[in-house]
């Protein structure tokens, strides 16, 4: 089946940041890899830049995107539960020739339990929900048994976890790989504590207690350690740190999953996210840069950035934003995002996987490959337009919608799927301080209107509503 993604149209000037979007939405269905006779995946999957391979990072990121499918929704996250291996974890990558896992990287990051919490926020779908919690609790397990440190952080490994991207770990202008490998790892301890969190959120919703009170123990406690390790004061940042226990002073985005996890308190979160808004940091021409610019090892001796601009990466930006109530900030920064990919879209007709922070143009990745008609940057280009741009933000499980209306500009969603149904919004300006709202639903829900000064809820039942706001 074809997939159909809601139709999105802005008056003014902000209707060329739609551009992305819409060039993602027709190639997403060219990127699409299923079962068949010329592979033994156990289901669809998108296409990575590696052939013949898929890897669980980009599945748990595309999904953000692929959610929103009106039609031919499926999960890219399929292939990697059904490929749970024997001993209980989620395999870092999948071979589209075997249909198991490949490569000499095990594990993958614990991003899929995240996934499921938020399909099942878009989609509302508790059977998949209940079938998938017993298979990331057994992930779970298994990461506390074989990868859980002495000092009760975590390490991964570079690939699983897009170490590169950050690079985190360099001595002498190169990755010390027996550096890494021996160090507590801030992205994969907050990480676990995610998973944790999002174990403890599915359980809440299919009513186990227990198991609910067994998952938030495990996130406190982990939050105690990383809290009492990573963190350093004089700084206000959380950082790495290596089998000597001294803390590497490297800053780079994977140190905002402790916001996103819950793992920072909110003093020390609004110590670190002011970073974002740093252009001496993060927050370059094209925002985010993975690395902050005050690094040394910013720009590589080629000159080619070792901080770049990747969607998956921005994600991890915005949300932290969005969790510490600066959504105005994330969604600005994410038009910024779109604002550069459109440009290089215009000269190239490609998305591409990362981009130069300072410069409007594609990086090519470590291997050499451009990482253009990047499959995960196609999919997040659907996530990063409805979620931050149109400001649409669903809870299914709850029969919620909030949108976020800070779009001055007259615009329209059709096609928006929700809880099993489809929702049609058109936002009008009504003089200077109103906005006139028409909705179309075929499903009852509970639309939460978020401005800067206020949030409206309307109950809404099947039918078309006029409402103001």
């Amino acid at each position: 089946m074809t997939l159909h993604f809601p139709t999105i149209n802005i008056k003014g000037d902000r209707a060329r940041l739609l551009q992305p979007y819409r060039h993602a939405t027709e190639a997403l269905n060219s990127l699409v890899l299923p079962p068949g006779p010329q592979n033994k995946l156990k289901a669809s999957v998108l296409k990575g830049l590696m052939p013949g391979r898929v890897d669980a990072w980009d599945a748990a990121f595309a999904t953000l995107g692929l959610r929103y499918a009106s039609e031919g929704f499926f999960a890219p996250t399929n292939a990697f539960l059904a490929a749970l291996d024997r001993e209980g974890f989620v395999p870092a990558s999948l071979s589209a020739d075997t249909g198991a896992a490949c490569g000499e990287e095990r594990a993958s990051a614990p991003l899929m339990s995240y996934a499921e919490w938020e399909l099942y926020r878009a989609r509302g779908n508790r059977e998949r929900l209940a079938h998938a919690l017993p298979l990331l609790a057994a992930d779970f397990d298994w990461r506390e048994q074989h990868q859980r440190l002495a000092n009760g952080l975590y390490a991964g490994t570079p690939e699983a976890y897009r170490l590169g991207v950050t690079s985190r770990f360099w001595v002498g202008g190169k990755f010390n790989a027996d550096l890494a490998l021996k160090s507590s790892w801030v992205d994969a301890s907050c990480l676990q504590a995610l998973h944790a969190r999002c174990l403890m959120d599915i359980a809440h919703a299919l009513g186990e207690r227990e198991l609910a009170a067994r998952f938030e123990w495990a996130m406190r406690d982990l939050s105690s350690k990383i809290n009492a390790l990573l963190w350093s004061e004089g700084d206000g940042w959380y950082f790495d740190l290596d089998d000597k226990g001294t803390r590497l002073a490297v800053r780079s985005l994977a140190s905002f999953w402790a916001i996103i996890s819950t793992v920072a308190p909110m003093a020390r979160a609004e110590r670190q996210i002011g970073s974002l808004s740093d252009v001496t940091k993060f927050e370059r021409a094209h925002p985010y840069s993975t690395l902050s610019a005050g690094e040394r090892e910013y720009r590589g001796r080629d000159g080619r950035p070792l901080g770049v601009a990747r969607s998956d990466f921005n994600v991890i930006g915005y949300e932290a934003l969005h969790a510490l109530e600066r959504g105005a900030q994330a969604d600005f920064n994410a038009e910024d995002h779109l604002a550069r990919v459109c440009r290089v879209l215009a000269d190239t007709h490609e998305l591409f996987l990362a981009y130069d922070p300072d410069r409007d143009l594609p990086v090519s990745q470590a291997d050499g490959a451009t990482g253009a008609n990047a499959s995960l940057t196609a999919a997040l280009m659907v996530h990063i337009a409805l979620t931050y741009l149109v400001g649409l933000r669903p809870h299914a499980g709850k029969g919620e919608l909030q949108l976020h209306l800070r779009l001055r500009d007259a615009f329209s969603v059709e096609g928006y799927p929700f809880n099993g149904g489809s929702v049609m919004i058109e936002a009008q300006s009504v003089g200077a301080a109103r906005r006139k709202l028409e909705v179309m639903t075929d499903v009852p829900l509970k639309l939460r209107v978020r401005t800067s000064e206020r949030t409206e809820t309307h109950d809404l039942s099947p039918g078309s509503h006029s409402l103001q706001a």
